[in-house]
């Protein structure tokens, strides 16, 4: 049952992150968000634990639709965890992710997760072991615990009783290496953006690397029905996004910052071209890094491009989307059936 409870939950934080109210920020958050290594070009921050504690954002889970051996309510989905895992999500305050999306060899091999909360660390690490049937090895590294698997590709660490960071190995090193100032902290114009959006439920913050440009244009041009040079957006630079609830809506803002107002206004042009041929595109089975792209997505795109929004202002372009909870609802429930 565990294995239908987690995926439903994790589309269920996917939908209920796009209600939330806007966040207080505390100096828990700032000492979070300065543990990040200087490597990371991709930062963010989720408010989990006043999702899950509002009701009229669970409410919303219940509606979805789900199949009938999976929970049909928030509140059975996380008792099934809690049950099979001794571990309450709602004990999760907040979730602060990073991840170098560049890399080097192309993939998002180094990332890491700081969790803010209150939890048990014996739990914690039973739980780990029981789910995954591996044994974790605890090493000392510049005076703490740092658990690692055997094949010391991930590992986690515990700072005191209400932070928990895991993630790939090296990432969890470096933020340990920031923490006892041997290694510089995430700065720069991505941490910048990421400090101006303020007080949001979700947000995310990153610099946009060469290489997945590459990997989007390549595949989109060959997704279209026609040839198109797009070499003139392949020079993005930045890129932010937020999720906030207006009312009994959705509003999902992106921006794409570019080196010139020229790319923006073609990449603009881009989502026109595309909104208006959706159903002659050849949908790959994967996205970028290997993301799979769902077959159902063909039905539920062609909806969702039309009810974008987009300006662009100086070198950035702005993206808006709004959904009401009954055009989400919809939405899922089309998908399902297709």
């Amino acid at each position: 049952m565990i294995k239908k409870a987690i995926p439903v939950l994790i589309a269920a934080l996917l939908v209920l992150t796009l209600v939330g109210c806007g966040g207080t920020d505390t100096v828990d958050k700032v000492v979070a968000i300065e543990l990040v290594p200087q490597r990371a070009d991709t930062v963010g921050h989720m408010a989990l634990g006043q999702i899950l504690g509002d009701r009229e954002l669970t409410d919303l889970y219940d509606r979805l639709p789900k199949d009938p051996d999976e929970p049909q309510t928030f509140e059975e989905a996380i008792n099934t965890i809690i049950g099979e895992t001794g571990i309450d999500p709602r004990d999760f305050d907040e979730v602060f992710f990073f991840a170098d999306t560049s890399a080097g060899t192309g993939d998002s091999s180094y990332f890491g997760v700081i969790l803010k909360g209150s939890f048990d660390e014996d739990t914690i690490i039973d739980t780990i072991e029981k789910q995954t049937e591996v044994e974790l090895i605890s090493l000392d590294y510049k005076g703490y615990d740092l658990y690692i698997d055997e094949d010391e590709m991930s590992a986690l660490v515990f700072f005191d009783d209400d932070t928990l960071i895991v993630g790939a190995s090296e990432a969890v090193e470096d933020v340990i290496d920031v923490k006892a100032g041997d290694e510089a902290a995430f700065s720069g114009d991505v941490l910048s953006r990421y400090n101006r959006i303020g007080n949001v439920l979700i947000k995310l913050a990153a610099s946009i690397a060469p290489e997945m440009t590459e990997g989007v244009l390549d595949q989109a041009g060959e997704s279209m029905p026609i040839e198109l040079d797009l070499s003139s957006i392949a020079d993005a630079e930045t890129a932010t996004m937020t999720l906030t609830r207006d009312g009994q809506s959705l509003d999902l803002d992106i921006e794409l910052c570019f080196a010139s107002r020229n790319s923006a206004n073609a990449f603009k042009g881009l989502i026109t071209l595309a909104t208006a041929m959706i159903g002659m595109f050849e949908f790959p089975e994967e996205g970028p890094r290997g993301i799979p792209i769902p077959e159902q997505s063909q039905d539920v795109l062609p909806k969702i491009l039309n009810e974008l929004d987009t300006e662009v202002t100086d070198s950035c372009l702005n993206i808006s989307l709004n959904l009401t909870f009954d055009e989400i609802e919809g939405l899922a429930s089309e998908e399902i059936e297709s």
